[in-house]
């Protein structure tokens, strides 16, 4: 028993894979996700080569578990070797840009002025095609908005 350990030992490095505590505050912190660029031919060869490689080696180490508590710990290390592998091939993620700054509610005068467009707007719509009704109807409308958003303002 003591060389198949002393085996297992050596074939891993000394390195340790800790069985993953489960409970509250356990969770990992969450990785934006990984999303690979375009390869060239041999980088493509070289992370399937490494994949390989990283795949045999952790199942040999999986298959040669004695319990389930030691081959949890190489389960657990998957995601995070698989991502520290595939890193080189990854595209870099976006830069979240700050966010835009509310917009400022509109002065009397802008209001105003939008009164005054809209009812420019309805002059010449109706002067213009006094035929269709759906241009003009269209104008009165906005019209209409407008009015009563500079009531609901005045109200406020």
């Amino acid at each position: 028993m003591a060389d198949v350990d002393a085996k297992i030992a050596a074939r891993d490095g000394g390195e340790v894979f800790p069985t993953l505590p489960i409970g509250q505050d356990s969770a990992p912190a969450r990785q934006p996700r990984l999303r690979l660029r375009q390869l060239t031919d041999d980088e493509f060869k070289d992370a399937a080569a490494a994949l390989e490689t990283f795949a045999e080696d952790m199942a040999s180490k999986i298959e040669d578990t004695d319990s389930w508590t030691s081959g949890e710990g190489y389960m657990g290390a998957i995601p995070g070797r698989l991502r520290e592998l595939l890193q080189p091939y990854a595209m870099q993620p976006p830069r979240s840009r700050p966010p835009a700054p509310p917009a400022t509610p509109a002065t009397r005068n802008q209001r105003e002025h939008r009164l005054d467009e809209a009812l420019d707007d309805l002059e010449v719509t109706q002067q213009a095609t006094p035929d269709n009704r759906t241009a003009v109807r269209r104008a009165r409308r906005r019209v209409g908005r407008i009015r009563s958003s500079m009531a609901q303002q005045q109200l406020r």
